[in-house]
C-alpha cells in the first residue's frame, strides 16, 4: 500500500511563483499592521468605521500597489477610503529638541540662539529639518548671519499626530488614519457592535450558523436609530429575515446589555452607553 509518508516531497515550479505579487501582499499586510497599530493609539475599535487612511511609501511602484489594492486595504482596515500621502506634514507635527548636553560645550553662548531657532521657526522650516536628520543627515541652520551644523545624535526629534490623527510608523512607513467621526460613521459602527451581539446570542442560543431568523430589539437613542438605518446590514449579518423593533414572545431567546445598575465599568455590557435588548427566533426552513 502507498504511503503518504513513503512519497516524494513535491518540488515547486519556480515559473509559477509571482514574486511581485507577493511584494505586494507584504507591502498590504505592512501598512494594514500600522493603521492598526495607529488605532490603537486612539483606542478606536476595529468596528468603528472611519473615513480614511492615508499611508507613507518608500517608491513609486509602492504608491501604485497601494492605489490599485486600496479596497482590500479599505476592508482590513475597515475605512471608507484609501490614500498615498505626498506629504507627511499634512498629518504629522514635527518638534525639535536641541539636547543642552551636546550643542551647549559646541556652541557656547550661542546655544541658546540656536536652540530657539530650531523649536520655534514656522513649522514648513521645522519639518524640512526634522525629515532630513530623521534620514541620518546633518542639518545646517542660520542665526544672525552665523552658520551652526547640527547632527541627528544633537536634536531630539518628537512626532505628534495632527489634529484628528492617529498615526504610526516603521521603517520609512507611516500610516495616518482619520480619527472624526461625523453622525453616519457613528451610526454604522453601532450597528456593527449590533451585529457582534446577535452572533452571540445566536451561539448561545444553539443555532446553527445556516439557521435563518427572526430578531426583535429594544434599544435606547441613538442605537434604535442606527439599527433603523442599518437594519439590512445587520439582517445580511446575522441571516435575520426580520428585524423589528419590539420585544419577543414566546420561542425567543434574548439578552439586554446595558451599563452595571451598581456602577461597575467592568460589568458595563451596553454599547457606547446605549442599552440594547434583542431576542431571537430560528426560523423553520422550507425544503
Amino acid at each position: 500500500v502507498t504511503s503518504v509518508h513513503l512519497a516524494r516531497w513535491p518540488e515547486a515550479d519556480a515559473a509559477l511563483i509571482d514574486e511581485a505579487r507577493i511584494a505586494e501582499m507584504r507591502l498590504v499586510q505592512r501598512l494594514v499592521s500600522l493603521g492598526r497599530a495607529a488605532r490603537e493609539t486612539v483606542n478606536i475599535g476595529v468596528r468603528q468605521p472611519l473615513a480614511e487612511a492615508r499611508f507613507a511609501v518608500r517608491e513609486p511602484a509602492e504608491a501604485e500597489a497601494v492605489a490599485r489594492l486600496a479596497s482590500l486595504i479599505e476592508s482590513e482596515l475597515n475605512v471608507k477610503a484609501v490614500s498615498v500621502l505626498a506629504d507627511a506634514g499634512a498629518v504629522v507635527e514635527y518638534k525639535l529638541n536641541p539636547l543642552p548636553q551636546a550643542l551647549g560645550k559646541k556652541f557656547g553662548k550661542d546655544f541658546p540662539r540656536v536652540q530657539k531657532l530650531l523649536r520655534e521657526s514656522d513649522a514648513a522650516a521645522v519639518r524640512g529639518w526634522a525629515e532630513a536628520l530623521l534620514r541620518g543627515e546633518n542639518v545646517t541652520v542660520e542665526a544672525d548671519g552665523q552658520a551652526f551644523e547640527v547632527t541627528p545624535e544633537e536634536v531630539e526629534v518628537k512626532r505628534t499626530a495632527a489634529a484628528d490623527f492617529a498615526i504610526a510608523e516603521e521603517g520609512g512607513y507611516l500610516a495616518a488614519l482619520n480619527t472624526a467621526l461625523d453622525d453616519a460613521l457613528i451610526a454604522e459602527g453601532l450597528a456593527r457592535e449590533v451585529v457582534r451581539r446577535v452572533q452571540t446570542l445566536r451561539k448561545d442560543a444553539d443555532f446553527d450558523i445556516a439557521d435563518h431568523i427572526a430578531l426583535r430589539y429594544e434599544a435606547s437613542g441613538k442605537l434604535a436609530a442606527a439599527i433603523a438605518a442599518h437594519a439590512a446590514y445587520i439582517g445580511a449579518e446575522t441571516l435575520a429575515d426580520e428585524v423589528e423593533a419590539g420585544s419577543g414572545a414566546d420561542g425567543f431567546t434574548s439578552a439586554t446589555f446595558g451599563p452595571d445598575p451598581s456602577g461597575d465599568p467592568k460589568k458595563d455590557t451596553s454599547i457606547e452607553g446605549e442599552t440594547l435588548t434583542v431576542a431571537v427566533r430560528r426560523l423553520n426552513q422550507k425544503s
